[in-house]
């Protein structure tokens, strides 16, 4: 019974192996959860951050009354919101978009009416540029063709 004995030594081998395995892979499992748990929690922390700021930023625009080191933030804030706003601006020039003004909807510039709430839309102005260089080649032509 020899080679039962080698095969009941891999068996246990194999069996304390699969056991190693499995402790280690339950230790691993148990650590992402872990890191996971501490990462929800820290985002969750980073959200009530956000909303003391956020209702500290409403009470100055709604009472005006805050710390003198919060007010100098806000108005970084409002500084910051207001280049946002130019950006999108430019953003949307450069699509060739809109917004309507009623409802928000982006809006190609040549639409006249909003198919979303039906707000009539104004329409861009056309700026012709007028190049200094074709009005003097233009006043050379005629210049020429008087003198003929």
């Amino acid at each position: 019974m020899p080679i039962w004995d080698g095969f009941s030594k891999i068996a246990k081998s194999v069996e304390e192996g699969a056991k190693s395995v499995t402790k280690k892979a339950g230790e691993s499992m148990e650590y992402g959860k872990i890191k996971k748990d501490i990462y929800d929690k820290d985002q969750e922390i980073q959200s009530l951050y956000n909303e003391i700021g956020k209702k500290m930023y409403e009470q100055y625009k709604d009472l005006g009354t805050v710390s003198y080191d919060i007010i100098d933030l806000c108005q970084n804030i409002d500084d910051l919101n207001a280049t946002i706003e130019e950006l999108e601006k430019k953003l949307m020039n450069l699509k060739k978009i809109k917004k309507c003004p009623q409802c928000g909807k982006e809006l190609d510039v040549n639409i006249q009416f909003c198919p979303e709430c039906g707000q009539k839309q104004e329409m861009p102005v056309v700026e012709e540029e007028v190049q200094e260089n074709d009005e003097v080649l233009e006043g050379e032509v005629l210049d020429k063709e008087e003198e003929e």
